[in-house]
């Protein structure tokens, strides 16, 4: 599970279900379907949504480059091709590490689709575990 958590805001994306097969038990291109769970001052909300493995392991490269030499203005993103979610981490000045995301419900898609939208910030040094999260996303399935 990767959680990110600062400024009142605290979001968690979990794989629920790894499909590498489609129901007629051909090759489904390693499809991952995940829940995004944001609480916030203002707001709660659950977004389901469906992210590569392709996705997760570019994410936790570009993570693991600003760990290595975090310089303002690098950043990492969590987003595929179908929408869902969209996690940009920038670094600034000092350690600081500026997040924006837009959630929206695979499930429900259309104009009335749910959607959130915001913004969260957090240290380089929380880069590790958002690492170690991603890590654990894919190894789901991994073991017969």
């Amino acid at each position: 599970m990767i959680r990110l958590e600062g400024q009142g805001h605290k979001l968690e994306v979990a794989a629920l279900r790894r499909s590498l097969y489609d129901d007629g038990g051909a090759p489904y291109n390693d499809w991952f379907t995940c829940l995004a769970t944001l609480r916030s001052t203002s707001c709660f909300g659950d977004f389901r949504f469906q992210l590569m493995r392709v996705d997760f392991v570019r994410f936790r490269d570009e993570l693991a480059a600003l760990l290595e030499k975090p310089l303002p203005g690098m950043q990492a993103r969590l987003c595929g091709i179908e929408p869902g979610i969209d996690l940009s981490l920038l670094v600034c000045s000092e350690g600081k590490v500026l997040g924006q995301y837009d959630l929206v419900d695979f499930d429900r898609t259309g104009a009335d689709a749910p959607m959130v939208s915001g913004e969260i910030e957090t240290r380089v040094e929380a880069l590790g575990l958002l690492i170690r999260g991603v890590d654990t996303i894919l190894a789901m399935g991994d073991k017969p």
